[in-house]
């Protein structure tokens, strides 16, 4: 039995709830991201000279030109303690052209290795950045805004308490979470990083966990990810890449790609015990994905955990498919070989890839359907049956379709919110006719 002093401080957290939650930020920095574990194991990795110190180390003292070079220098700096690098930072973040982002993670981690002049013109152009802000509500920025709040904490305690309410309030729980329960595709993929930044920053100061009122969205993120990258490594001089799914003409955009891989680094860390975290830590721990140039460097210095144990996501399921966004989130892959077939369909846009090659799939030509392990793919509502599931795309969604299967009889399935209908079957069911809601138009 619990002692009752014990049972007594257990009980706030217990009962808390949204009215009783304090915004104010009683930490010490640094606030944002390096929590004392963290920078001990960042030393521990330079004590032992692993090979993300050597490539990183390589570029700060070859003086490389880093995209992000205020959290190369203030990572640097709080690594090795060397004030050339604090002083390097803030220069750079007090200059034309610093995003919001950087400016934060710079005052945050070197305010106090440079001059008291430094450190004031720069927590006074993050305090006029955050109310410049104040109108947007993209998550880049809002994450920027929070990390800036953080990091001002000591300065300007009701600015920070203020811009943490408001963010949390009322576009957290009064935008994202409700558009998320509605299926409305706010968060891309791209929002990976920024999103995990903000929850960090939130949890890391305030204690609040912001994933309760979607635990769904956040159990199946993962997933998503692994099954929205291209099966073929892409080829580059400094390390092979895995490419996120694209639409657009041309060569995958690597940039992009590394900050997918420092996006899904930061997930593993806000939650490093959750079962679909180690199946993302296992992709993400293979040396030869290990980014190696200066935009990559940095995040696999400050994110990747080489000592957390990572599960084989050979285990993971062959298909995800997202019933409630709105424009479909459907990927499917024949295995987990790097030759694999991989058809994608999200947000309206479908695609195959296939021997290295993308195609965008038009849905009302996927006939004969699309074969993809023990799954199928097709636009037809009249098939032949010879897979154990059939995805049917191009429907109209969240309506019910009368189904008649040979040897099963006649059944109702709705569409989900994408548009798409799946169908288990008995191997050999013989023919499928599916029958649109009056008004909906023939079967095809």
């Amino acid at each position: 039995m619990l002692a009752p002093i014990l049972l007594l401080a257990l009980l706030p957290a217990a009962v808390q709830t949204p009215s009783d939650e304090d915004f104010k930020v009683y930490t010490e920095a640094p606030r944002l991201f390096l929590n004392a574990r963290r920078l001990r194991l960042l030393r521990r990795e330079r004590e032992r000279d692993s090979m993300r110190w050597q490539h990183y180390q390589t570029l700060m003292e070859g003086k490389a030109l880093m995209p992000e070079p205020g959290l190369a220098n203030a990572l640097y700096f709080m690594i090795k303690s060397d004030p050339a690098y604090a002083k390097a930072a803030v220069e750079w973040a007090l200059g034309t052209g610093a995003d919001l982002r950087q400016q934060a993670i710079v005052f945050d981690w070197c305010a106090k290795a440079v001059p008291a002049a430094q450190r004031d013109a720069l927590a006074s152009r993050l305090e006029k950045s955050i109310a410049q802000s104040a109108g947007k509500t993209d998550i880049k920025t809002m994450s920027a805004r929070v990390l800036a709040a953080a990091a001002l904490a000591e300065r300007k305690p009701d600015l920070t308490e203020n811009t943490m309410r408001t963010a949390v309030v009322d576009w957290w729980r009064g935008y994202v979470v409700p558009s998320i329960q509605k299926g409305e595709p706010v968060i891309h993929r791209d929002d990976v990083l920024p999103l995990f930044e903000f929850l960090h920053a939130v949890r890391d100061n305030t204690n609040i966990e912001l994933r309760d009122p979607v635990p769904a969205f956040f159990h199946d993120l993962p997933s998503y990810l692994l099954l929205s990258y291209y099966p073929a490594p892409y080829p580059a001089p400094e390390n092979e890449y895995r490419i996120p799914v694209f639409y657009e003409d041309g060569d995958p955009d690597l940039h992009r790609a590394a900050l997918a891989r420092a996006g899904e680094f930061v997930m593993v860390a806000y939650d490093n015990n959750a079962v679909e975290s180690q199946f993302l830590q296992g992709w993400l721990m293979q040396d030869r994905y290990l980014m190696k140039s200066p935009l990559g460097a940095v995040y696999e210095m400050l994110w990747a955990n080489p000592y957390q144990p990572g599960l084989s996501y050979f285990h993971l399921p062959l298909a995800f498919r997202d019933e409630k966004r709105k424009g479909g989130a459907l990927a499917l892959r024949s295995n987990w070989d790097e030759t694999a077939v991989l058809f994608t369909y999200i947000e309206g846009k479908a695609q195959v890839f296939d021997n290295g090659a993308r195609k965008t799939a038009d849905l009302k030509k996927l006939d004969p359907p699309l074969h993809i392990a023990d799954a199928a793919v097709t636009s037809r509502l009249s098939f032949e049956a010879d897979s154990q599931a059939y995805f049917i795309l191009g429907l109209t969604p969240g309506a019910p379709y009368e189904v008649e299967v040979d040897d099963e009889g006649m059944f109702e399935e709705l569409a989900d919110a994408g548009g798409v209908l799946l169908l288990k079957l008995q191997p050999g069911a013989g023919q499928v006719r599916i029958h649109p809601p009056t008004g909906l138009g023939p079967t095809r």
